[in-house]
């Protein structure tokens, strides 16, 4: 979602992406899941952007320390810093 890579997205890009979700087809949840991956916009999902959405999501859904540490640990061995 970050096209410019800022760091930041709008609050309206973040509004219109949501709603697209909510009554778009199959092909747009599916592109809007893959934008929210694919961190550095290449087109292309690297091991390192899987992980770090992984470890992102497990925090967001309260994941058990245990589940934390063991994606952590992917994460090292991959040399993302989460």
């Amino acid at each position: 979602m970050d096209t410019e890579n800022k760091g930041a997205v709008s609050w309206r890009t973040v509004f219109f992406r949501l709603a697209r979700v909510a009554h778009g087809s199959q092909a747009d949840k599916a592109s809007f899941i893959f934008s929210l991956i694919d961190a550095d916009g290449s087109g292309d999902l690297e091991g390192r952007e899987i992980m770090r959405f992984m470890m992102t999501s497990a925090e967001g859904a309260g994941a058990s320390p245990e589940y934390r540490d063991v994606l952590q640990n992917l994460l090292t061995l991959y040399g993302v810093r989460a």
